[in-house]
This record gives structure tokens, sequence and C-alpha cells, in this order.
């Protein structure tokens, strides 16, 4: 799907991005990541979460049962787009973007 998606995105189409599902951060993301797969349940792996496609109630049901305590659990809610488009628009970006010299006034007292 990113491929496809990313087709699209260098042919300069629009690409229109949802997210559902359930963010969860647990000290322990790869037996999560094992229990809710062999539960039936889709796992996406991000830098300092699982997005999931379940609801809460059947994440947190299931670590449960794994006996893995939870850090985070809510409501995606758009959560991982943001690291989505990044992906996506990776090799697009201009070299140097952001590194731009940043200029600021000290106020010191009078003499």
């Amino acid at each position: 799907m990113r491929d496809l998606l990313r087709g699209h995105a260098d042919r300069g189409a629009m690409v229109l991005l949802t997210s559902t599902g359930t963010q969860v951060r647990t000290r322990h993301p790869h037996r999560l990541a094992q229990a809710l797969t062999s539960a039936g349940v889709v796992v996406h792996h991000g830098d300092r979460a699982l997005r999931v496609d379940a609801g809460p109630e059947r994440v947190g049901h299931v670590a449960h049962e794994a006996g893995i305590p939870l850090i985070l659990l809510r409501t995606a809610d758009g959560a991982g787009l943001e690291e989505l488009f990044l992906e996506l628009t990776a090799d697009t970006q201009r070299e140097g973007f952001g590194h731009s010299p940043i200029h600021t006034h000290q106020q010191g007292a009078a003499a």
C-alpha cells in the first residue's frame, strides 16, 4: 500500500490519508505485537508505539490476557499520518530544509 501511495505522490497526484484503530505503548512491544497478531489483529510498528487495527477495548483485553501492562492506550485519531507522510515524501525533501539560522535579540541591563 505504501508503494502504491508513494507512486501516486511521485507522479504529483493528490493522496488523501486516513488512519483508524488504536495507538498502544508498552515496555514489551514485541510480546504485545505477537499476542495481538495471534488474536488476529493487524499490527503496525512505529517508533514509540504500535498502531493496531482494532478498538482500545479489544487491545486492552488481549494485553490483559497476555499479562502485558500498557503505558498508553488510545484511539489513533490520525496517529501515524505524519509518520506516513514523512516516509512518502522523504526522497523529495529539499536538502537543508529547516537549517536556516535563527536570530535572537538579547536584552541586557542598561549601563
